[in-house]
C-alpha cells in the first residue's frame, strides 16, 4: 500500500508547490514607452518556434532604431492586460505605436508568422523587416 500511497504523496505535494509558486509571479506591470515598438510575445516556457521567432525578430530589427523591442511573456499574470489588448495568446510579435502611454495603432502579426515558422529563416526575416518598413509609414 505505501507503494502507492508515497508517489502520491510526493505528486501532491509537488502540485501544490507548483500553484503556491505560481501566485508569487512578478506584479510588476509592463509599460511600453512612447514610439514604435515590436513586443515579442512569449511563454514561461521555452519552445525551439519561440527561440527560431525571437531570432528572426532580433535579426530584423538589426540595427534599426525606429523601433524598441520589448520581450514579453503572455502567461504571466502582470501581462495579461496588456496580452489581451493586443489579442496575444500565443507565441507572436505585434507592431505598436505608443503616445503618452496608449496604444494609438498597432498591428498583430500572427498569421503571416505562423504561416512562415516552419519556412526558411530568411523569408521570416524578409517578411517581418517588410511589415516594420509597412508600419514605419
Amino acid at each position: 500500500m505505501s507503494r502507492i500511497i508515497r508517489p502520491a504523496f510526493w505528486a501532491a505535494f509537488i502540485l501544490i508547490c507548483a500553484l503556491i509558486i505560481s501566485r508569487f509571479q512578478p506584479v510588476t506591470l509592463t509599460v511600453l514607452t512612447d514610439g514604435r515598438c515590436i513586443v515579442f510575445w512569449h511563454a514561461q516556457t521555452r519552445c525551439p518556434p519561440c527561440l527560431k521567432l525571437e531570432n528572426a525578430v532580433e535579426e530584423s530589427l538589426g540595427s534599426d532604431d525606429r523601433y524598441k523591442l520589448f520581450k514579453l511573456e503572455y502567461d504571466v499574470p502582470a501581462n495579461h492586460k496588456l496580452a489581451s489588448e493586443m489579442n496575444v495568446g500565443t507565441t507572436t510579435a505585434v507592431l505598436a505605436e505608443v503616445r503618452d502611454g496608449k496604444i494609438v495603432r498597432k498591428k498583430n502579426l500572427t498569421e503571416p508568422i505562423w504561416k512562415l515558422l516552419d519556412k526558411d529563416d530568411a523569408e521570416l526575416v524578409q517578411m517581418l523587416r517588410r511589415e516594420l518598413n509597412d508600419f514605419a509609414q
